[in-house]
């Protein structure tokens, strides 16, 4: 009955309920609905799917969410930006050096960038701002 749901044009009933039959419905569906709202003509769609994005696990989210990161409108891109300063993967790195907006976040970098070591040393020569 949920599954219904992924047709509506409410971007928060789409976004909840990727969320909540992520781990339990039909992937391919799930993905294809996904990539849709984050490639919408909707801000609040595209912003939703960078919601989506933070809480679930899917092949070539850090792209997707690079891109939403760059979208022109601040729904989207805070959203996107968001969910990328949460996971915590050295692939990561490029992008919180390029989203950087205050000295807190640069202090956030350098904490995971120390607590990573040596391994975050090849991430970090290979940037290309």
């Amino acid at each position: 009955m949920l599954a219904l749901a992924l047709g509506f044009e409410d971007n928060r009933v789409r976004a909840n309920v990727l969320k909540a039959l992520w781990e339990s419905h039909d992937r391919p569906r799930m993905v294809t609905g996904l990539r849709d709202m984050a490639r919408n003509d909707n801000r609040w769609m595209r912003a939703s799917a960078a919601f989506v994005l933070q809480h679930i696990e899917v092949d070539g989210r850090l792209e997707l969410l690079g891109l939403l990161a760059k979208d022109e409108f601040p729904e989207v891109y805070r959203h996107a930006r968001r969910a990328i300063q949460t996971m915590n993967s050295l692939d990561c790195l490029p992008y919180w050096l390029e989203f950087l907006e205050s000295d807190a976040d640069i202090q956030v970098v350098a904490r995971r960038i120390a607590e990573s070591g040596f391994s975050a040393l090849d991430v970090l020569l290979a940037y290309q701002p």
